[in-house]
């Protein structure tokens, strides 16, 4: 059995090699906001929900279903309107870590837009 000083330890090396290797969905936001942060103003999460396409069954559509997501999504607000995909995550606590981390960089807005407690069908 590991003793607990040995999992911190590994913990917090696992900790610091998030903080310093970015991963993929932190580079590709990168790439469309650089050189012009401008064009957006906020960061929203969404539940996702994909479905297969019934006209060609090799293909899928996504749908914004906060109630009953099977992933999330970061969006970045642009100020003309309208939104663009940064990154789909598994879960909603990773989708909010990372999109904290670009508001927090950009001084820009989260908003949330799952609920905090499951809705029921009523």
């Amino acid at each position: 059995m590991p003793s607990v000083i040995a999992t911190l330890k590994r913990r917090w090396a696992a900790r610091s090699r998030s903080i310093t290797k970015p991963s993929p969905a932190a580079h590709y936001a990168n790439k469309l906001i650089r050189g012009a942060p401008g064009r957006f103003d906020a960061i929203e999460v969404h539940g996702v929900r994909q479905f297969p396409d019934a006209n060609d069954p090799a293909r899928s559509y996504c749908e914004i279903d906060s109630d009953n997501p099977q992933f999330f999504s970061v969006y970045l607000h642009c100020v003309e309107g309208g939104v663009m995909c940064c990154a789909d995550l598994p879960t909603h606590r990773k989708a909010l870590r990372y999109a904290r981390a670009i508001a927090r960089r950009y001084c820009w807005p989260l908003y949330d837009h799952c609920p905090t407690t499951p809705r029921d069908g009523a």
